[in-house]
């Protein structure tokens, strides 16, 4: 009898380390959420570890509320890669078609697309995902997938994603010295989409924006394929100190107020509407308007949806994706924030739901700050199926090399054709 499958997926959050455990049905082919653990973020600040201990730490106690939860022992992982270091760039490869009677194969595939990462990087970046966008044959474009057709030139057009060495290397530090081995290290806000933006969003265009602690992640699709992954390096931890200086009370406080007042329309508050600060603070007896703090928060979360609505005009899609906006992410649970971004960003706008595909009795999943844990998941669940791998989670399974952009490419090329 087929096995069941385990997938383990953390993503490293700047407010939250967050741990999703699947598990593959190989009788129902079911992938469902079996368990789930979180912890508070130490020792990262915009998704950047600062503090190598304290991020040990709080890795090492979310991991263990997910094996409470689970009754297993989690010691692979797909891992999130985020923060403001990550750098997208288009590329292009050429080759001569490998094969005398000019029939494309597999293996020119990974060839052009190898090709296409074949540049001079930075000493400290290297490449995280090479994406191919689309492919040509003898000149003739806009190919999805070239496989079995007859040429002698074969092109394609990619998107590279870069990251900063240093910030892998003390990733994977940290990472070891938990005892997790890393079998996937995957763009946060990739496997957000992969959870949260369907076959029809990715097609017909649609932004999904991650609302993160420390940045904020801008992922693009268009006809199946990615058009930009931008990160942007302002998140609602920033919301939360203009709070603190604002009202000039402690962090903590000021994210407590958040989470409960926390609205992104002063307008719709009533102007004789108060907080008393002693709910959140004994030693505080102040009585602070409610319209202030939400101006203060407005005026952040502008900025952020006005570096969204930059990126996007980069591409010329600003006000221009009929698929519309997908929030994900902590910051997409802020009331107001749906109405307030279409206001901003003159798209259409849903918040995500991680859980619509999945069977779960864990509540929380359905959660938009549980996109990237339950993606990565997914990711690496389909990515085992389209290859027929064993499993990875707790099975034996693909490991990252020194070199994660190079020794990756084989398994992520098909996870990318459009």
């Amino acid at each position: 009898m087929p096995r069941e499958h385990y997938y383990v997926g953390l993503d490293v959050g700047s407010a939250k380390v967050k741990v999703v455990v699947g598990k593959f049905d190989p009788n129902t082919d079911q992938l469902s959420i079996v368990g789930t653990g979180e912890a508070p973020s130490a020792g990262l600040r915009r998704g950047v570890i600062v503090d190598l201990e304290e991020a040990v730490s709080s890795i090492s106690q979310a991991l263990d509320h997910a094996e409470r939860m689970t009754g297993l022992s989690l010691n692979h992982a797909v891992v999130s890669v985020n923060g403001p270091h990550i750098n997208t760039i288009n590329s292009h490869g050429v080759i001569a078609v490998s094969r005398a009677d000019g029939e494309i194969t597999e293996h020119d595939l990974l060839r052009v697309i190898d090709a296409s990462q074949a540049m001079q990087l930075p000493l400290n970046k290297e490449i995280l995902h090479v994406i191919p966008k689309h492919f040509a044959v003898d000149g003739q474009g806009g190919i999805k997938d070239p496989v079995g057709m007859s040429g002698i030139r074969l092109e394609v057009e990619s998107t590279i994603i870069e990251v900063s060495t240093p910030y892998l290397r003390n990733l994977q530090k940290c990472l070891k010295q938990v005892g997790l081995e890393v079998d996937e290290l995957v763009l946060s806000s990739l496997a957000s989409a992969n959870s949260c933006l369907t076959k029809r969003h990715k097609e017909i265009g649609s932004v999904l924006i991650d609302l993160g602690a420390g940045t904020t992640g801008v992922v693009v699709y268009e006809e199946g394929q990615l058009l930009l992954a931008s990160v942007v390096p302002i998140g609602q931890a920033h919301v939360t100190n203009d709070i603190a200086i604002g009202l000039r009370t402690t962090v903590d406080t000021a994210e407590e107020i958040k989470l409960k007042y926390g609205h992104t329309d002063p307008e719709s508050l009533r102007k004789d509407s108060e907080i008393k600060l002693s709910e959140f603070d004994a030693n505080e007896d102040e009585m602070v308007s409610r319209r202030h703090v939400v101006e203060i928060m407005e005026a952040r979360i502008e900025e952020i949806l006005s570096s969204v609505n930059k990126e996007l005009k980069k591409i010329n899609r600003d006000g221009q994706l009929p698929g519309g906006v997908v929030l994900v992410g902590g910051g997409a649970n802020l009331p107001g924030i749906v109405d307030y971004a279409r206001e901003k960003l003159r798209l259409p706008v849903v918040v995500g739901n991680p859980s619509s595909t999945l069977s779960s009795v864990i509540d929380r999943i359905s959660d938009p700050m549980y996109g990237t844990g339950v993606g990565l998941v997914q990711w690496v669940a389909e990515e085992d199926l389209r290859h027929g791998s064993s499993g990875l989670g707790l099975s034996l399974g693909k490991k990252i090399a020194d070199n994660p952009g190079v020794s990756k490419l084989k398994s992520w090329f098909k996870s990318f054709l459009p």
